[in-house]
């Protein structure tokens, strides 16, 4: 079994001729022209790894994979699409500078968003979205996704897999979620969820899954659904498309112009102008998440929203300043503290004032 600690980058990746690119110049490339391969890549081990849960389950379904801009299983097909980000060093900084986080980019997380996805997968391939008995337990498969959910993250009637209240989105996202639990073999589901309402569904799949030992999936079809050799949208577009849909390319907010303030008072003090902003804010988070939230009685994830806009702000003052990724941070002083502290706070019941808090799919 492969180590399941760290991150992705551990991995030798394969050598292309953009490595060692300029973000500007990895930017003007169309998606097609990265000539990514799965094979050899820092997914293989675990993809191997999912394939040998299905097998210790009886489950003779093998799910196709393929690289396309994001992890998705479309309708219809039994097979997962896996980012073109995750398959290289140079790509994941990228993501990272540019979204401010790489989903998946840890070993246990692409583990858990692989099973999920292949749940998606196994799904289509027989068809079980059909059977009444499914649609009676998990919701109606046909109901259309909107476009944002508000979860409700201490709900028993779903499990937490990738995120808390992520199964609430759709009945195809609890399934999906259910099975990934269920397929997990360190999940413990029978002692974690025994007595929820969310255990009905578990001992549900668990039979289902047992019926379907040792039989082939109806549906055979190895298609994908735009795969990244047919992209020809470049990088900057897609990025730029990416940041619009996140709400992270909305500069010049009043919260942005908060945030440099805070920055240029830290540097008539003891602030480095060579430090990193966004090193600063990365420092500055665990803290501040865990304060804002019991403060104003939010779940910490909802504050690290908030907090990944801000870092997108910082990037952005680190770019203007010229200061590099890997600039030193040097201590914080407790104004500093307290300064972020606030700001976080604000943002954070602005949100609040919007109504229920919502999740964008």
């Amino acid at each position: 079994m492969p180590k399941q600690e760290g991150t992705l980058t551990e991995v030798q990746a394969q050598s292309y001729f953009w490595q060692e690119f300029s973000d500007r110049q990895l930017l003007s490339l169309r998606l097609c022209d990265l000539g990514l391969s799965l094979d050899s890549s820092p997914l293989v081990p675990l993809m191997d790894q999912v394939l040998s849960e299905l097998k210790s389950k009886g489950l003779v379904f093998r799910p196709h994979f393929w690289i396309s801009t994001e992890w998705f299983c479309p309708d219809g097909i039994g097979g997962v699409a896996v980012p073109f980000f995750l398959l290289h060093p140079r790509l994941q900084r990228l993501e990272r500078d540019l979204i401010g986080e790489v989903d998946g980019g840890r070993r246990v997380q692409a583990l858990k968003i692989l099973r999920h996805e292949v749940g998606h997968a196994l799904d289509n391939a027989f068809r079980l979205h059909r059977e009444r008995e499914r649609q009676e337990v998990f919701g109606p498969s046909d109901l259309p996704y909107p476009e944002s959910y508000s979860p409700k993250p201490y709900s028993r009637h779903f499990v937490s897999h990738l995120q808390p209240g992520y199964a609430q989105s759709h009945p195809l996202e609890d399934f999906a979620e259910t099975f990934a639990v269920w397929l997990d073999p360190h999940s413990r589901w029978r002692q974690r969820y025994n007595g929820q309402p969310a255990f009905k569904k578990l001992l549900y799949l668990d039979q289902r899954m047992r019926a379907l030992r040792g039989q082939r999936p109806q549906l055979r079809t190895r298609r994908s659904y735009e795969p990244l050799h047919r992209l020809k949208q470049s990088l900057r577009d897609h990025y730029l498309q990416r940041q619009r849909h996140l709400g992270l390319g909305r500069r010049g907010s009043p919260w942005e112009q908060r945030l440099r303030e805070i920055l240029a008072r830290a540097r008539g003090g003891r602030w480095s102008e060579r430090a990193s902003a966004e090193k600063l804010l990365l420092r500055l988070e665990p803290d501040a998440r865990r304060q804002v939230a019991q403060a104003i009685g939010e779940p910490q994830y909802r504050i690290s929203q908030v907090i990944r806009e801000l870092r997108f702000y910082a990037r952005h003052w680190d770019q203007s300043q010229g200061v590099l990724g890997r600039s030193p941070v040097p201590p914080v002083s407790a104004s500093l503290r307290r300064d972020f502290l606030d700001l976080v706070t604000e943002r954070s019941l602005e949100h609040l004032k919007r109504g229920p808090y919502r999740v964008m799919l």
